[in-house]
């Protein structure tokens, strides 16, 4: 508990100092790549388990969850699939249709959603942008046509 205090006084701390620097694309992809660094080192330990619809695997390194996949048995595909940063309460999470394309993909905090979120059609075309904070909408959010031209956007900050 007291880990996790320190941790989110530390990210507190960090935003105030930052001003909105985790409202960029540029805060996204650095702790994307720290996560997924992290979440990729040999684990000590792997579970399996599965039932009739999901199977999931689990990664450990020194006891932390640092990567667990979820299989939907029913469809054949992959998921969910996340990526922990423990130290930092950090997780990249993504989504995986029936054809193996991510859908979705968004840095959680603590499990609430945080900075950029990303959607994309079954195509693979992006169809969505736009940050949360502490799982609530922010700032301005995109919606992008199938040509990737900006279709429409809403300022949650603005909204009356």
């Amino acid at each position: 508990m007291f880990n996790r205090l320190c941790t989110l006084i530390l990210i507190i701390i960090t935003f105030i100092s930052c001003s909105d620097d985790y409202k960029t694309v540029e805060w996204y992809e650095s702790n994307k790549t720290d996560i997924i660094k992290y979440s990729t080192q040999k684990p000590d330990s792997i579970t399996t388990i599965k039932n009739d619809h999901v199977k999931t695997i689990s990664h450990y390194l020194e006891g932390q969850l640092i990567y667990l996949r979820r299989y939907n048995l029913s469809y054949n595909n992959l998921g969910t699939e996340s990526s922990f940063y423990p130290s930092r309460n950090l997780e990249l999470k993504k989504e995986i249709n029936d054809e193996n394309i991510v859908v979705f993909e968004g840095i959680c905090i603590d499990g609430e959603p945080f900075g950029l979120s990303r959607w994309w059609n079954d195509n693979g075309e992006l169809i969505e942008t736009g940050y949360r904070e502490n799982g609530k909408q922010i700032g301005i959010w995109y919606e992008y046509k199938d040509n990737g031209k900006t279709e429409l956007k809403i300022d949650y900050d603005n909204l009356e």
